[in-house]
Parts: structure tokens; C-alpha cells; sequence
């Protein structure tokens, strides 16, 4: 939502000026696009949930949701809403960072993923 009213005042800047009125339409959509791709580009965990050059892993499901794996270094990643996270066991010890990339998310149900060798794992915040 702060992205999107970050936009929303760009936008209404540009628009604002002398030269607004000899841009066309589309000039002025791409500078949005610009700008949109510069706020991406300093926030590290957010991505586009399309597009090739992704690097979230999708869960399937809701609840889980897309993830990108190592955001933050090894073996903690960064969810959908740029929160920090480490899969963790049922016994409270964390995923090895070795293993953090083939977790996968949602697989024996919503928020319950799995590591590479079948155990059950949930998000630790």
C-alpha cells in the first residue's frame, strides 16, 4: 500500500509540472513504470508474482504464501510482506541454511511445508 501511494504522489508530481502538458499518455506511463521499477528495485523482497526472472517459490496456498528464500542471508528468508522468517521443526530447531532452497512450502497442508528429506516445517517469525 506505501508503494502504491508513492505512486499515486509520483504520479500527481509529474503531472503537476510546466512539461506535463506536452508529454503524451504514454510518456507519462512510462515514467510511472520507471519509477515503479526504481521501488522495486530498492526493496529486495518485493517481486512481481509473474514474469520470468522470479525468485519467490510458491506455495499454492494462501495461508503460505510467496516467499524469497535467503533474502536476508543464509537461511533467513523474506515473505510476501518483507517479513524475516527460518523454517523451523516441530522440535524448535531451524532448517540448515544448506538445505533452506528445497523446502517446500504448503505441501502437507496450509503453513506446513517440507524439507528435502520429508520432515514437516513450519514458519518461525
Amino acid at each position: 500500500m506505501k508503494r502504491f501511494i508513492t505512486m499515486i504522489i509520483a504520479a500527481s508530481a509529474i503531472l503537476a509540472t510546466n512539461q506535463a502538458t506536452a508529454w503524451s499518455v504514454n510518456e507519462i506511463n512510462q515514467k510511472i513504470e520507471n519509477m515503479r521499477n526504481k521501488i522495486n528495485a530498492s526493496a529486495p523482497w518485493y517481486k512481481s508474482s509473474s514474469g520470468s526472472g522470479n525468485s519467490y517459490n510458491s506455495s499454492g496456498t494462501g495461508l503460505s504464501g510467496d516467499y524469497q528464500s535467503e533474502a536476508y542471508g543464509l537461511g533467513t528468508n523474506g515473505d510476501q510482506y518483507g517479513r524475516s522468517f527460518n523454517w523451523q521443526y516441530r522440535d524448535g530447531s531451524t532448517v540448515s541454511p544448506i538445505f533452506n532452497n528445497d523446502v517446500k512450502p504448503g505441501a502437507y497442508g496450509p503453513g506446513v511445508g517440507m524439507d528435502p528429506f520429508g520432515r514437516p516445517v513450519r514458519r518461525k517469525y
